[in-house]
């Protein structure tokens, strides 16, 4: 096959023009197959002395421990320093290939510093697939933009610097500078839903449409471009007394399909991924035609309080027993959180921490007790919460007095004493 210089020029081109400039670290993802072989290859021409591969060993092929061997060969060829890892995955209900991509994904964020950036190696069929997959699968305007050319990861970010470039000038440009690389035996099957868009759907697609991946691209770059922009127009949070990251109810649009979008971003804005369109749709009708309003996911709960829509742990805590103090205790609490009184040495003994029981009542200033539940709705505590909170007790001749509600209230006695609880509620944090 002749050389085709403009292929090349082309490669190199995309990778100068992805904003790369700077002395951050480049790392690469490399594994050695003909997308990230030459896209190692162009940015060590390019960015001479800054650039880093890392390589992911999954274990998923007898040959891995050769793969390996071959990509640390080739960084050495080229001047560029190695990392590799054992990252075998925990397989679960999302197959294999998912799992992988989680284990390997985690190892890379462990491994950007501030301001480093990871250079892979999807390109523009890449983009096309991935579009139509999740248009297969019911993604909404920012699935459907496809894989962003830039998105933060940890302390660095990932670039994507070929997303335009289509397969074909990836593998002409190898040929071009004698490039070797792996094949992986695994993309000529066609078990994975990928391999057979690739090998059986594609193919009509071309002889059809034969500039059907240009296409495609730019109108996931146009979803892009209106996710960015709902993005910016995402609700501003609003803390809970206790913590919560929320949402107010009137910053939600009335039209219901804008009120969902805008949920979306607020959750895009703090890492979360977004329940299907039904669960969100009824989570909706919930808020508008009541006064509740509950979605539950693996990873958080979303649910009304007063007039905010709150981002809450999904698993609650169960309150320890009973626990007596000693000296300045440190105390366990609710899902790895810790209560600690102050005081304790000077204020005598008999005092223990609980949780709120049935007609609870704090004695405060006005000299008059007061049941815990009204406590709560003047300070706007949620619902979820006031079970959770610690109480600070004495035990007396009558049985007991309540000397302290979280860092909320103390009675007289407690401020007496000296007597101070301190603890901080294990909130949502994404």
């Amino acid at each position: 096959m002749a050389s085709n210089p403009a292929v090349t020029e082309a490669v190199s081109l995309a990778v100068s023009e992805a904003n790369l400039s700077g002395d951050a670290r480049l790392y690469v993802g490399f594994s050695g197959g003909v997308d990230s072989t030459v896209l190692l290859h162009a940015a060590a021409t390019l960015y001479p002395a800054r650039v880093t591969a890392l390589h992911a060993n999954h274990q998923l092929q007898p040959d891995a421990d050769d793969w390996q061997q071959h990509c640390a060969s080739a960084c050495e060829q080229l001047g560029v320093d190695f990392l590799t890892r054992l990252t075998p995955s925990r397989v679960t209900g999302s197959g294999p290939e998912a799992a992988a991509r989680e284990a390997r994904y985690a190892w890379f964020e462990s491994v950007l510093e501030e301001g480093d950036l990871l250079l892979l190696a999807h390109h523009q069929d890449d983009q096309v697939e991935t579009v139509l997959l999740r248009l297969l699968r019911g993604a909404g305007a920012v699935g459907l933009g496809g894989m962003a050319a830039r998105r933060s990861l940890g302390r660095g970010a990932v670039v994507r610097p070929l997303l335009s470039v289509p397969r074909a000038e990836l593998e002409a440009y190898a040929k071009n500078e004698g490039l070797v690389w792996i094949d992986d035996p695994s993309n000529d099957g066609d078990v994975y839903d990928r391999n057979y868009l690739r090998h059986h759907v594609l193919p009509r697609l071309a002889a059809r449409w034969p500039g059907y991946r240009g296409t495609i691209d730019r109108a996931a770059r146009q979803l892009r471009d209106l996710s960015a922009l709902l993005d910016e127009s995402c609700p501003p949070t609003h803390l809970s007394v206790m913590g919560d990251p929320g949402l107010a109810l009137s910053d939600l649009p009335a039209e219901a399909a804008l009120a969902q979008e805008a949920i979306r971003a607020w959750l895009r804005s703090m890492g979360c991924l977004a329940p299907s369109e039904a669960r969100l749709a009824e989570l909706l009708r919930q808020l508008r035609e009541s006064d509740g309003g509950l979605l539950e996911t693996d990873q958080y709960t979303l649910q009304r309080y007063q007039q905010g829509l709150y981002c809450r742990l999904s698993v609650p805590g169960d309150p320890p027993p009973p626990i007596t103090l000693e000296e300045n205790a440190s105390l366990p609490w609710v899902l790895g959180s810790q209560v600690l009184v102050a005081g304790v040495e000077s204020a005598g003994t008999g005092l223990f921490v609980r949780a709120r029981c049935a007609g609870d009542r704090i004695k405060l200033d006005d000299g008059h007790h007061h049941d815990l539940k009204k406590v709560f709705q003047d300070r706007a505590v949620p619902t979820w919460w006031r079970h959770q909170i610690p109480l600070l007790c004495a035990a007396t001749e009558q049985g007991e007095e309540i000397l302290a509600v979280g860092q909320l209230v103390r009675s007289p006695e407690a401020v007496n004493r000296g007597l101070t609880l301190a603890w901080e509620a294990p909130v949502f944090r994404p």
